[in-house]
This record gives structure tokens, C-alpha cells and sequence, in this order.
């Protein structure tokens, strides 16, 4: 599980599956659900998902610079309606894993996550991320969430930018779903009330909320 934390935290790939999931608009308030893993949420006003053949032109443009594919991939993305180019910050991705989960195994990953403290730098050969400081992470042992953030360097198009990751982990009944924040890091205070409305938000289906065991 270690291996698959640590996957999570550094892959920030996007993936194409040909899952249902549906938008509707409720109360003025657009409700995304994602019915393959039981969950759905507020999309911020201003904000829609990316298309499935941006995701999959982005899943081939980052593997070049990687020598093997990503074995986790974030299934999900959405920007800013209007941004110049798909992937500009600030946006945010969605990934999941479905394995056996209890407390235990939330606390080997909290354990896990808390080891990642500290400064690093990335070693891979093409790393897109560099010079990394990843703050201590917190959890909510009401509504099982835990949060982590990371401040790095992103090269994109030869250009680099600075910016903060927050990265979400929502535990259900079957796993875990994750969402990662882009922000830019001159500014990033602004994007959190967006962040917070959608963590208050999101949900899971009547019957797969994860609870202590």
C-alpha cells in the first residue's frame, strides 16, 4: 500500500475510461457524479470537465517524458471555462484505487504520507516536477478525509512554474478517491474557498461511505 500511496501523490496523470458518469443542475449548482466509483460533487461555478480526447492526448504528451507508463492514472480533469489551454493552472484532477480498506490500512497510509514530509527532488530522468516541499498532512477522522499539500516546481511546454498541489484523499467502502488541486503558488489563497466548497460538497452514493472498522 505504501507503493500505491506514494503512486498517488506522484503520478499527476490523466486517464481515458469510458465510465458513465453525469452532470446535472440542481438549485443552480451544476452536480457532477461519477457512477463507476459511487461518488459526486459541486463543480465550481465557472469550471467543467475536460473532454475524454484532451485527456488522452495529455496522458500520451506527459508519458514522453517518462521511460515506462504510469501504472495509476487520474481518471477525471477539469479547468476553468475560458482558460487559454486545458492544463493552465489552476485545474484539478480525480483518481482512484479500490482495495480492502479499515482503519488500519487508512492509518498505514497516513503513516505513509507523513514520511513524505520535508524537501525532495525528484531523481527521474524527465521529471516534470522538481524541487519539491511537501507540508505534514491532516485528517478528519469524522468524514475520513485526509489532506496534503506540496509546494513544487511544474515544467510544462519548457516553461516552469511555481506552484502548490493540494491533494485530497476521500476513503470509501471500496478505497479511496483522490482529487488533486493545481494552483499557482503566487496566489493559491485566492483558489481556496474554491477548494473547500468542493470538498464540502463531495460525497459518496447512500451505502458506500467508509466507516470505521
Amino acid at each position: 500500500m505504501k507503493k500505491y500511496t506514494i503512486i498517488l501523490l506522484t503520478s499527476f496523470m490523466l486517464n481515458v475510461v469510458n465510465i458513465a458518469y453525469a452532470l446535472e443542475e440542481i438549485s443552480g449548482q451544476n452536480v457532477f457524479h461519477y457512477g463507476d466509483k459511487h461518488f459526486s460533487f459541486n463543480i465550481p461555478q465557472g469550471w467543467h470537465k475536460l473532454p475524454d480526447s484532451v485527456l488522452e492526448s495529455r496522458i500520451k504528451d506527459l508519458e514522453l517524458h517518462r521511460k515506462e507508463p504510469l501504472t495509476q492514472k487520474p481518471i477525471l480533469a477539469f479547468n476553468r471555462i475560458g482558460a487559454v489551454h486545458p492544463f493552465e493552472v489552476p485545474y484539478f484532477t480525480i483518481s482512484a484505487g479500490t482495495f480492502v480498506i479499515d482503519d488500519s490500512e487508512i492509518n498505514r497510509i497516513l503513516n505513509s504520507l507523513q514520511k513524505t514530509m520535508g524537501k525532495a527532488a525528484r531523481k527521474e530522468e524527465g521529471s516534470l516536477y522538481k524541487d519539491t516541499l511537501i507540508e505534514s498532512p491532516t485528517y478528519d477522522k469524522e468524514k475520513h478525509i485526509a489532506t496534503i499539500a506540496v509546494d513544487s516546481k511544474l515544467t510544462n511546454n519548457k516553461v516552469t512554474l511555481d506552484i502548490k498541489l493540494l491533494t485530497v484523499f476521500f476513503f470509501y467502502k471500496d478505497g479511496v478517491v483522490v482529487i488533486t488541486f493545481y494552483l499557482p503558488l503566487d496566489g493559491s489563497s485566492k483558489y481556496i474557498p474554491i477548494v473547500k466548497s468542493l470538498i464540502n460538497t463531495f460525497k459518496f452514493d447512500s451505502g458506500y461511505e467508509y466507516t470505521s472498522r
